[in-house]
């Protein structure tokens, strides 16, 4: 939320450039004090641990042979090439459809965005915590509420004339999308044995990286391009419209590992699975 409101700000003021690189900055600090204050912690068993260790290969192997882990990453992938594409493109949508400052449309999006998925993120986990101990497969049915819902939520965005209408829908759909995350981080945990858990979140990660975060703003740039060369008006708006409608593709991961979860969670968590 700070960063996008300051960075609206910055930018107007001192251009994108150093505003990237003042953002920049506390990561150099941020790197320096895990290098020379964190230490390895000393570990416990460490013959039975060397033991019970699986290579790569291995653990990717097996996190694979579960219909559930599958399912779940690729629609969490999918979540996030929604997301971060609509995220990327949307402070241009603004400026071309209302004629909004960057200064202006930071803070909207600051409060929009930022403070959204704060309150959706908290609101998921504390909901979560009280039904997905009865029923496992509330994690995913809440992801799929919350996508159901950005449908219209995003074409009312995309639709008003009103930039406050706009950013009111924005708000709202940040707040019930996000409720998704912590669940089906969760439900990634939930399917991957002790020695797996580390790589299953990364092999998550990853795939979240390259399709959501590198993936969805080049799709929607590549479509805004694609509909402006072939004669749309706003062809960005058609693009973000388009990127939307993709939003039924990870509600069908999500569903089809609702039907295998319980029972991947049940065979991970048995006795004799380290």
């Amino acid at each position: 939320m700070i960063g996008l409101s300051l960075g609206g700000l910055l930018a107007e003021t001192i251009g994108w450039r150093w505003t990237f690189v003042i953002f920049a900055l506390p990561g150099l600090f941020l790197a320096a004090l895990v290098t020379f204050t964190l230490r390895e912690p000393r570990r416990l068993n460490e013959i039975q641990d060397r033991q019970s260790e699986q290579s790569l290969y291995q653990a990717v192997r097996s996190l694979c042979s579960r219909s559930s882990y599958v399912h779940l990453v690729i629609g969490y992938a999918l979540l996030t090439f929604i997301t971060f594409g609509f995220a990327q493109w949307l402070p241009t949508y603004y400026i071309r459809s209302f004629d909004l400052s960057l200064t202006v449309i930071g803070l909207l999006m600051g409060f929009a965005l930022g403070a959204g998925m704060t309150i959706g993120t908290l609101l998921g986990g504390l909901i979560a915590n009280q039904l997905m101990p009865k029923d496992l497969r509330w994690g995913l049915w809440l992801a799929i509420l919350g996508l159901v819902l950005s449908i219209p939520l995003y074409l009312v965005l995309l639709s008003v004339g009103d930039y406050r209408l706009a950013f009111t829908a924005h708000f709202i759909q940040a707040v019930i999308m996000s409720m998704a995350h912590g669940p089906v981080l969760a439900s990634i945990q939930s399917v991957a044995k002790d020695r797996e858990r580390a790589t299953a979140s990364a092999l998550a990660m990853f795939f979240i990286s390259v399709l959501g975060l590198g993936g969805g703003p080049l799709v929607v740039g590549y479509l805004s391009d694609f509909f402006a060369a072939n004669g749309f008006e706003n062809s960005l708006r058609v693009a973000l419209v388009a990127a939307t409608m993709l939003s039924v593709w990870p509600i069908a991961h999500f569903f089809l590992c609702s039907r295998s979860i319980i029972a991947d969670a049940d065979a991970v968590n048995s006795v004799g699975n380290p």
